[in-house]
């Protein structure tokens, strides 16, 4: 959400052939936000029709943020300006990273470290085995959207921030690469693959720039915040607004496609898009999650819970697994949004799933992280 701030050059033949993912992802691997650098929602593990709580890790304070996996690791941020790295067999407690400020910002696990940005405008590498301080790298603002990464030559890290900036650093020495300009606070992660970086914010536009330079590619006026994340796949970007649009863009430059309004109150959407085959699904402040034919924008179906969704879906084939506000964690049918599954954990849930083999972690507003296994 937008608030008070506190505080066409190319690369050579050989950048061209940036490879997306210096994350490891497979189906035992969580290790970013939205589960690829794409932020597509998709897991390669199957969502199950059944899950009973396996274990639960109290933080002392709201969790805002998502979970990511690496190895046997669990790694939670919370408003308790702490970073948690878990036991997945257990949930017990193996390292603590103590900030004097709050997070909200998802991690992110990759080339053995952890990287997280803080309320206070920072960026933390620390090593992921032991939570030692690796390097940080200070912004003019709040970072609250998650970081993403691409893989070259060198690898970088890529973050927005609330000083109106895209930052890229280099993930080894944290020293600064490039930065973007915008207009105004940058709030989610941007998403990414081999040709472009998708991101917007309260400046109302959806930027797409070079992963190599930081050059500016295209840019589109959408007219109202974007609060949330992008999700891309190959020509295809597609991104909520806070006046409640979903948008499909397409084409180099990105022209509209389609755009879709949630609801009859312009509720807005928070939630990033899940990409499924011919299907696209995300939460809506209207209470609503929606199911559109992702070619045309039609709605195929729309699931009501008793809350507001900020959490962003994640698809594996016709399964969908999301929470809402209500406390709900939901499991529908993808087909037709009939309820599958549902758990409520007594308080509002604004994260989003990690699943991994047979598990998912979520976490909520009470500040617990819940590990769910598969009842099969």
């Amino acid at each position: 959400m937008c608030r008070l701030k506190i505080i066409k050059s190319m690369f050579t033949s050989v950048i061209l052939l940036i490879v997306v993912m210096g994350v490891a992802h497979g189906s035992d691997q969580w290790p970013i936000f939205r589960s690829d650098a794409q932020l597509s929602g998709k897991s390669l593990s199957p969502i199950q029709d059944g899950y009973e709580k396996e274990w639960s890790y109290n933080t002392g304070e709201p969790i805002k943020s998502s979970p990511v996996i690496a190895g046997n690791t669990a790694f939670i941020s919370s408003t308790d300006g702490r970073l948690h790295a878990l036991d997945m067999d257990s949930g017990k407690l193996l390292w603590m990273f103590e900030n004097e400020y709050p997070f909200e910002a998802s991690p992110l696990v990759a080339d053995n470290k952890v990287f997280i940005g803080s309320l206070e405008g920072m960026m933390y590498a620390l090593d992921a085995q032991s939570g030692d301080l690796v390097w940080k790298y200070e912004t003019g603002g709040q970072i609250i959207g998650s970081a993403n990464t691409v893989a070259g030559p060198d690898q970088h890290l890529i973050f927005g921030s609330y000083d109106n900036f895209l930052h890229c650093v280099d993930m080894a020495t944290g020293e600064q690469v490039w930065t973007f300009q915008t207009s105004h606070f940058i709030n989610g992660a941007p998403a990414l693959d081999a040709n472009r970086i998708a991101f917007g914010g309260c400046d109302a536009i959806l930027h797409t720039i070079s992963p190599g330079s930081g050059a500016a590619l295209d840019s589109i006026d959408l007219e109202i915040y974007l609060a949330g994340s992008p999700a891309i796949e190959p020509n295809r970007i597609y991104v909520g607004t806070y006046g409640g649009q979903l948008f499909c863009l397409e084409g180099d430059p990105h022209e509209i496609l389609w755009k879709f309004q949630s609801g009859e109150s312009a509720s807005p959407i928070l939630s990033s898009p899940a990409i499924g085959i011919s299907k696209l699904f995300f939460g809506s402040r209207d209470k609503h999650l929606y199911c559109l034919n992702k070619n045309t924008g039609r709605k195929i179906w729309s699931f009501e819970s008793g809350g507001e969704i900020d959490s962003s879906p994640v698809i594996h084939e016709e399964r969908l697994l999301f929470a809402s506000k209500d406390g709900g964690v939901y499991i529908l049918n993808a087909t037709d949004g009939s309820e599958v599954w549902s758990y409520n954990v007594g308080s509002p849930v604004l994260s989003s799933p990690a699943v991994v083999d047979n598990y998912f972690l979520i976490g909520s507003q009470a500040g617990v992280l819940y590990a769910f296994k598969g009842s099969k």
